[in-house]
């Protein structure tokens, strides 16, 4: 039973390190294409949210996962992800739409905040909408990305897999003699 634990919880353990790479890999291939913007993968973007503008719903150190969403779709009440003008990507509610030249413009909010933004967002500026928050995991990638942590994580994957190996080459003294 027990060696049917441990090789099953190395499979699984195997299979998510291989996807995390594959992702990763992903990612990286997509943030050389287009430094300043976010990989997406099957129209949603991984955000970490950094300030508690948007507590209590979303607090820092949350991940929200952004749907890609065209503008004409969004509406007052919608968290939705943008470029300000200077560049960093905000996370607000809209509270208003407003029509100028033509174009729908976006009025948004930090739900903790006791003020609308200054700044009206364009449909050019919206990355998508909030589809889900999923709280603290943004500390835990944080914390995973700190280079000691990275290379213990980095230290025990490589020891398990040479452990692995090992296992299947060197047979036990034991096992030998009853051959």
């Amino acid at each position: 039973m027990g060696k049917k634990l441990a090789s099953w919880f190395g499979t699984i353990v195997m299979t998510l390190l291989v996807a995390t790479i594959l992702l990763v890999g992903f990612a990286l291939i997509q943030a050389k294409d287009d430094p300043n913007g976010a990989p997406t993968l099957f129209g949603y973007t991984l955000m970490n949210v950094l300030t508690g503008s948007m507590e209590p719903g979303i607090a820092p150190g949350d991940i929200v996962v952004i749907k890609t969403e065209a503008a004409d779709s969004l509406q007052e009440n919608d968290v939705i992800t943008f470029r300000d003008s200077e560049n960093t990507i905000v996370t607000h509610r809209i509270i208003d739409t407003v029509s100028e030249n033509g174009e729908v413009l976006f009025q948004t909010k930090g739900d903790a905040n006791n003020t609308a933004d200054e700044e009206l967002i364009s449909s050019d500026q919206v990355m998508g909408s909030v589809a889900m928050t999923i709280p603290n995991a943004g500390s835990l990638a944080n914390f995973i990305k700190n280079p000691i942590v990275l290379a213990i994580l980095s230290g025990l994957i490589v020891f398990t897999l040479t452990v692995g190996v090992l296992k299947k080459y060197v047979t036990p003294s034991d096992e030998k003699k009853a051959s």
